[in-house]
């Protein structure tokens, strides 16, 4: 049930990638490990897949978003951010690259830019609600209440029995209890 192009694990997950894999049934010439994983490709072969030239931006754009996952699950994140971009100047239709991007750039403390990429994703696809979520999240965490409070209607409007709106709300409120945001009655 994923759109996945490659699957990229850590040796430290080797059991349970193996098992991942194989129950998605995920090719074998697909699967890349950091470290050593039976029946999986060094991620080296991975990062060799990017000087050569794959025949589309898109199939680019997905080595750059599988290394920078992988750089993720290393713990280089100022790599992966790097990796991670470029999947989206590849693949700027691509709103899960974008996602992913500004998840990274926001664990890497860079939380103003996050939001820039999560907007201008939104605004390609603006039904996406993970990037929704993503924009009141940061916002809330920016003490930028009016930015947190458009995004919250926007996600309510398009979906008004999502769960996550209460747990949303509160968040907003908390910090509106705070004395930093305020939320419309």
């Amino acid at each position: 049930d994923s759109d996945a192009k490659f699957f990229v694990a850590h040796e430290r997950f080797a059991e349970v990638a193996r098992a991942a894999a194989d129950e998605a049934g995920f090719p074998a010439d697909r699967a890349f490990a950091v470290g050593a994983i039976d029946g999986f490709r060094p991620v080296a072969e991975l990062t060799a897949g990017l000087a050569a030239e794959p025949v589309t931006a898109s199939e680019r754009a997905d080595l750059h978003h599988a290394l920078g996952l992988a750089q993720v699950r290393s713990q280089r994140l100022d790599a992966a951010v790097q990796e991670l971009a470029r999947a989206v100047e590849l693949s700027p239709q691509n709103s899960r690259y974008a996602y992913v991007y500004a998840v990274a750039l926001e664990g890497a403390g860079r939380t103003p830019e996050a939001i820039s990429v999560l907007e201008a994703a939104q605004g390609q696809t603006p039904s996406d609600r993970d990037i929704l979520t993503a924009l009141i999240q940061y916002n809330v965490k920016l003490d930028r209440a009016d930015a947190a409070e458009r995004w919250f209607e926007a996600l309510r409007v398009q979906a008004p029995d999502d769960p996550a709106l209460k747990q949303l709300e509160e968040q907003i409120d908390a910090r509106r209890d705070a004395g930093t945001t305020r939320m419309p009655p």
